[in-house]
């Protein structure tokens, strides 16, 4: 029996409302229905094994980073939370930390060292030593990385690793 004539002779039966006992047939299409969602739950685990591997080992450091167990909620909620964001966002996010990255490498050459830029007592000290130095200054204002850029990227690094490991 197939999966869809399993289902419609259980939904008929169901729909008809009236009580039934079920014979041999009607076990054997629930069977049918039960072997179908059992086979299709690990299809999907097979086919997002990547995604189960990074889940896995992002939500570890999740419950690592919130100090929590399996058994709390706010883990959970940040790895959904996360889930939910448009992919877009991520790049975004992505890109900045990219350029912060970009801006640091600059200052850190700049001052010589990161111990040089802590020296500095407040943001305003720093803001004015940017601007008294022109060249520093449009270093520090330029935008290295753009989203189209870091999208293409990325896509392409996505697309390489599952490649890689299908």
């Amino acid at each position: 029996m197939t999966i869809e004539r399993s289902v419609q002779r259980i939904a008929g039966k169901i729909q008809r409302g009236n009580k039934f006992k079920p014979n041999t047939s009607d076990l054997n299409a629930m069977n049918e229905i039960i072997d179908f969602v059992n086979l299709k739950k690990i299809q999907d685990a097979k086919e997002n094994e990547l995604f189960a591997k990074l889940y896995i080992k992002v939500y570890a450091k999740m419950l690592d980073h919130f100090n929590a167990s399996v058994f709390d909620d706010e883990p959970r909620k940040a790895m959904h939370q996360i889930l939910r964001m448009p992919l877009n966002q991520i790049v975004m996010e992505f890109k900045d930390k990219l350029n912060k990255s970009e801006l640091y490498e600059v200052l850190n050459k700049s001052f010589n060292s990161d111990d040089a830029i802590a020296s500095y007592k407040d943001a305003q000290q720093l803001s004015d030593k940017i601007k008294s130095d022109p060249q520093l200054k449009e270093q520090v204002c330029l935008e290295v990385w753009d989203y189209e850029t870091v999208w293409h990227n990325l896509s392409t690094e996505i697309n390489n690793t599952i490649n890689t490991f299908k």
